[in-house]
């Protein structure tokens, strides 16, 4: 019999693959390749695909077309039960009337693994989930936080290849979301199973991830570590989606080796970019720069950072002191606004709303900058 394995052995791989319900076209000749020990996010909006790719690793749901792999098997008609993968949902899907301890060596009992096995694994599960002594607990006597760890260990206690976790911390109030996201870090870490995370809360997919996906109608519109991602956006639905930025829409009217000038309907100067893709004059872009790599700049005429190169006016619509920085809305000349993250100190701190109707100049970098693909 021939051998199906992958020639790669990937953790998942996902060549070309496809899921139509009915006429609704849900993922669109997906392709993926996650790596053993890997913490990868699937991130996008609702309706992007993000769950379906999920449920597809997993074997809920079938594939249309394409080819799924696990560890180098292919599996996409093989049941869930024969894929080794275990899923942690929102909903903790935990057994009520059972115990902590029940609850987590229920997968080994169903293996009919020996029970002085299936305890020493539980209590193993206990301390790694930071629950030593709630074993005898009843579910409802937790919190939300502590169910979802009950959870976690639930899945981890088979061992399996991958776990995937269907936005898990999506119905915790902010503050134990943010506790769980280091404390779900570390537990992949210390376990070193790779994880396929789904969420749409991007700042989360940023703290937990080695790589996301981004993801929308169906698609992967860009791959990669957070910081490459946020830094180097593929168009303008990721550079929205990950962060706040501003854009500048305007026609080539230079390129130059290394450097692109555009003009910007409405302001007085052409705007100075980075060249990172190929375009020609004449070509109409979009230029990206995100807030906090905008300053304001008090009197250009002596500004001391010659770095600053380019430079629009406007006046100052909205300001509001944040915490690590003050959030300047500024209506530019040409009627469009830019915003702008301005580390607090004085005035911006103390009377943010001091500056409303200041005449001000804003600039930045040529590297700060980023030419999109729209």
């Amino acid at each position: 019999m021939a051998d199906d394995r992958g020639s790669d052995f990937y953790a998942v791989e996902l060549v070309g693959v496809s899921k139509h319900f009915g006429n609704v076209v849900a993922l669109d000749n997906v392709s993926l390749q996650i790596k053993q020990g890997e913490f990868y996010t699937l991130l996008g909006p609702s309706g992007c695909g993000k769950t379906t790719t999920l449920n597809i690793i997993g074997g809920f749901i079938p594939v249309t077309s394409g080819t799924v792999r696990i560890n180098g098997r292919v599996v996409q008609d093989d049941p869930p039960y024969r894929r080794n993968v275990n899923t942690v949902f929102q909903n903790y899907a935990l057994f009520p009337h059972m115990t902590v301890a029940q609850n987590i060596g229920f997968g080994p009992r169903m293996k009919k693994v020996p029970q002085d096995e299936i305890e020493r694994r539980v209590e193993r599960m206990l301390q790694l989930i930071s629950l030593p002594g709630f074993g005898d607990r009843k579910p409802a006597q937790l919190s939300g936080g502590q169910q979802q760890r009950v959870a976690l260990a639930r899945a981890l206690i088979n061992e399996p290849d991958v776990l995937l976790l269907d936005e898990p911390l999506g119905a915790l109030d902010l503050k134990i979301r943010k506790q769980l996201q280091g404390e779900l870090r570390n537990i992949q870490r210390k376990v070193g199973i790779t994880f396929v995370y789904v969420t749409h809360d991007q700042e989360e997919a940023m703290v937990l991830s080695d790589r996301i996906a981004v993801m929308d109608r169906g698609k992967v519109v860009q791959e990669g570590t957070p910081t490459s991602i946020y830094h180097h956006p593929a168009n303008r639905f990721v550079a929205n989606f990950i962060g706040e930025s501003n854009f500048f829409n305007g026609k080539v009217m230079d390129v130059a080796a290394d450097e692109v000038t555009v003009e910007v309907p409405g302001f007085r100067q052409p705007i100075r970019v980075l060249a990172k893709r190929p375009v020609t004059r004449g070509e109409m872009v979009t230029v990206m720069v995100r807030p906090e790599c905008m300053v304001l700049i008090p009197d250009p005429s002596t500004a001391e950072r010659r770095d600053l190169v380019n430079m629009v006016e406007g006046v100052i619509a909205k300001a509001a002191f944040l915490g690590m920085y003050t959030q300047i809305v500024v209506e530019l000349t040409n009627g469009t606004t830019a915003l702008i993250h301005q580390p607090g100190g004085g005035e911006l701190e103390s009377a943010p709303q001091s500056l409303l109707g200041q005449s001000v100049t804003l600039g930045w970098r040529v590297q700060d900058g980023r030419l999109l693909v729209d």
